[in-house]
């Protein structure tokens, strides 16, 4: 029998993950002798369990762990691994305010992606830096206001207006291409958003890239299975989507307005442009991408909170542009009067509307490396090499922070006195490196979407539902239930 036969039998292929697991297990155990004291208990669990549930089913592995060690701090093995859970509001306050926790190392705990030699996961730390402050760059207020604002106000305008006056769609699918096509005019070139069949296949690519949740994805990444080599040809073929376009704009010495010209005009190896372009855009699509999703969801749940956006812009149009907000003329050529300042500063209800969507349907957990040394949260032991865990739900669910926190409610009052009560942005030394792009980009699609569209919520038959709530199992916070949003023309039009 084959390595090829054995992977297809699934009782064979548990068997040798369960030996494998095991002797991982034992190697490692060994490693944390001398540091027993004060150690967070060990879920007990051979590796392969946790593993697979931390990954398809984090937030009922999680209320597991705390039910069976009865400690708000808990540690677990996956591989070789120790991860450390934390829960409760001392161990958050410890966690944010550690300095040797690294946010870069703790992308590693579930990276199965192969690295492409200078491509978006064979980086450095010095050029992660590099990475970062470009980030920031692309950021800058004069770049934001003359290049991406009036581009994803346009392209937003366009991807919608395709869905038509009325009808029904799947946001998992027209939401989400929408934001998706927004980072990628954030992050790549105009040559990409200009072929609209690249993008479609930069989208399927993108979805085919996403880390794996299965035995052989997870344990057996090195091995040539059908979904691995799938995986690893999708980052390939973007690699070389990329590579294409980079080496094309060089020959040319066409200068344009995008981020690819600002990484070459800083003279930036492939190494760096490849991780911005091809990392950053994988994660505002797991993160922004998604949550936007449920941004435009509750909207459609949320009349008044449509109207008070509505009211909000329209006000804030006709101060800014000395002139009110026409129903008649396409929104594209209204809203790119409005300035950086006046959507960042000058729209509370939109901030407001974000900030609980963030706390109720963001399905993210904080993950960290020690690089050592060691140290204590809340006094328990934190070995350095070790993996930490903060599942943001631990406050954002909080029914004694946040009564009712499953419901829908903008304008809940953050309590003062609880140390980092919301993260929806992050927090701590290590705050979301895009939150400013991604801000704007969700005010941009609530304040269209509004403007536009009189939704609901229905099942597949075009029959009212209510809307499900997000699947916290899921590490992209997909809803629980399927469900489309039925839209009739609003107010204005595209």
């Amino acid at each position: 029998m084959n390595a090829s036969t054995a992977l297809q039998d699934p009782a064979l292929s548990i068997s040798l993950v369960l030996v494998f697991s095991g002797l991982l297990s034992y190697w490692w155990s060994g490693r944390l002798i001398g540091k027993t004291k004060n150690l967070p208990v060990d879920l007990g669990w051979a590796s392969l369990t946790p593993i697979l549930e931390y990954v398809n089913k984090r937030e009922d592995f999680i209320r597991y762990g705390l039910q069976c060690t009865k400690e708000s701090i808990w540690r677990f093995r996956f591989m070789s691994k120790t991860v450390i859970l934390l829960t409760g509001h001392a161990a958050r306050e410890g966690f944010y305010k550690a300095r040797s926790l690294d946010v870069k190392e703790g992308t590693f705990l579930l990276a199965f992606v192969p690295p492409i030699p200078g491509g978006a996961v064979d980086v450095s730390p010095a050029d992660h830096s590099t990475i970062l402050r470009r980030a920031l760059a692309i950021q800058q207020p004069e770049n934001m206001q003359k290049v991406l604002l009036p581009q994803w106000i346009g392209d937003s305008c366009r991807l919608m207006k395709e869905w038509g006056t009325s009808g029904r769609i799947d946001p998992c699918d027209k939401v989400y291409e929408v934001f998706f096509y927004l980072i990628l005019r954030t992050l790549t070139s105009v040559e990409i958003m200009e072929d609209r069949e690249t993008c479609k296949e930069l989208k399927k690519l993108y979805d085919e890239m996403a880390f794996p949740t299965n035995v052989e994805g997870i344990y057996f990444s090195w091995f040539p299975g059908y979904k691995n080599v799938k995986r690893l040809l999708s980052t390939k073929r973007v690699y070389d989507i990329y590579s294409k376009v980079i080496r094309e704009r060089k020959a040319s010495g066409v200068r344009k307005a995008d981020t690819l010209q600002l990484l070459l005009d800083n003279g930036d190896e492939r190494t760096i442009t490849m991780g911005l372009m091809m990392g950053m855009v994988m994660a505002g699509t797991n993160s922004v991408g998604r949550i936007g999703i449920w941004l435009v969801s509750f909207l459609t749940t949320s009349p008044d909170w449509r109207h008070k956006i509505t009211k909000e812009i329209k006000e804030l149009f006709e101060e800014s542009a000395g002139e009110s907000l026409t129903p008649t003329i396409p929104l594209e050529n209204q809203l790119t009067k409005l300035s950086l300042d006046d959507w960042e500063s000058k729209t509370p209800v939109l901030d407001l509307v974000i900030a609980e969507m963030l706390r109720l349907a963001q399905p993210h957990a904080a993950v960290r490396r020690n690089l050592g040394p060691d140290f204590y949260i809340d006094g328990k032991l934190i070995p350095a090499q070790s993996y930490l865990v903060y599942p943001f739900s631990d406050i954002h669910h909080n029914p004694e922070v946040y009564p009712d926190p499953l419901e829908f409610r903008p304008g809940r009052e953050i309590p003062p006195n609880i140390p980092y009560a919301h993260l929806g942005w992050g927090a701590g030394k290590n705050p979301c490196t895009g939150r400013r792009l991604a801000k704007l980009q969700l005010k941009i699609i609530a304040t269209i979407f509004s403007l536009v569209y009189d939704p609901s919520i229905v099942n597949a038959e075009g029959c009212p539902m209510k809307l499900p709530n997000p699947d916290f199992n899921s590490v992209i916070g997909k809803p629980n239930e399927e469900f489309l949003i039925q839209y009739q023309p609003g107010e204005f039009t595209l």
